[in-house]
């Protein structure tokens, strides 16, 4: 049973992200990176989040915090609102911390139930409960340690003592030298509302982010990728550097995966979603994944405390 309790309706729909993100990948084996729609103020035609790329299957996102019920009246109205909503839907979910209702989940099993747009397009409604989400299994555990610190201490009961504190040392050692200061400042800086970033600049992150990959692969049986760089060494920063590592991809990935590469006019060379039209919710990732790293180096690496 899940006893972690959501913070505010932020939170959830940062959470959101990862569990969609996470069902996508289980579902139809496509890797989906998930976005705010719109901010707020704006209209969100019963839509919080949307794929951040074009995907296989349109899929857009809901998200419910609530301590009270999740009535038939509050998700009737939520699909009402797509009516008006411009892009294509095939698949409506939506993630409720609403306590489990038997009604509803008979009514939802499996996606049987739809709702039809005025176009006369249909498209399945799913509803999935916080209840439900066994946060001690991977990658759930990785994903939410940013927003239940308290997840950590499952890592400290699974591990010797002596082999936790281990990796809490050797990643206050180790990472300074790959990530400084200066990449730090970077991080919590930049404007990325200019719509690139600086190859030079971000190429310290992507850099330790593919060894990191090769790491994961090294210790999961490739070990030809230990000989690599600074992959053996990485390796001892585990399992204290978890969180880090979870940020780090989380920016590498929504940069990398978005981005067409071109220069400014002095010849520096960067990375842009400058031809990509609407691009705010983007940007706003950009600007939660780089927060969210900086705040894991600053707590993890440092040992500083972040409000």
């Amino acid at each position: 049973m899940n006893n972690l309790k959501v913070n505010n309706h932020h939170d959830w729909e940062e959470i959101c992200k990862h569990l969609a993100k996470d069902l996508v990948y289980k579902k139809t084996g496509e890797y989906v990176e998930f976005v705010s729609y719109g901010r707020n103020g704006q209209k969100q035609y019963g839509v919080d989040l949307i794929p951040s790329q074009d995907t296989l299957i349109p899929i857009v996102v809901q998200c419910k915090e609530l301590n009270s019920n999740l009535s038939f009246q509050i998700i009737l109205s939520e699909l009402k609102k797509t009516d008006s909503f411009r892009g294509k839907i095939e698949h409506y979910i939506i993630f409720t911390t609403a306590p489990k209702d038997t009604t509803l989940q008979d009514y939802f099993y499996n996606g049987e139930n739809s709702h039809t747009r005025p176009n006369g397009e249909k498209f399945q409604v799913h509803v999935y409960y916080w209840d439900d989400i066994n946060p001690y299994e991977e990658p759930h555990r990785r994903a939410l340690i940013n927003f239940f610190p308290q997840l950590l201490q499952t890592v400290e009961e699974l591990s010797p003592n002596k082999q936790y504190i281990e990796s809490v040392n050797s990643l206050k050692s180790i990472i300074p030298n790959i990530i400084n200061n200066k990449n730090l400042e970077w991080l919590e800086s930049w404007n990325f509302s200019c719509e690139y970033v600086l190859e030079k600049d971000f190429d310290p992150f992507l850099q330790l982010y593919i060894e990191h990959d090769r790491m994961l692969h090294a210790l999961n049986g490739v070990r030809s990728f230990l000989a690599q760089g600074n992959v053996s060494t990485l390796a001892k920063t585990l399992p204290a550097g978890e969180r880090l590592f979870f940020s780090l991809s989380e920016l590498c990935e929504s940069i990398s995966g978005q981005i067409t590469t071109s220069y400014l006019s002095d010849g520096s060379r960067i990375l842009s979603i400058l031809d990509i039209p609407n691009n705010n919710s983007i940007i706003n990732q950009w600007y939660s994944n780089a927060l969210s790293l900086a705040k894991a180096y600053r707590e993890d690496v440092l040992g500083e405390y972040i409000d």
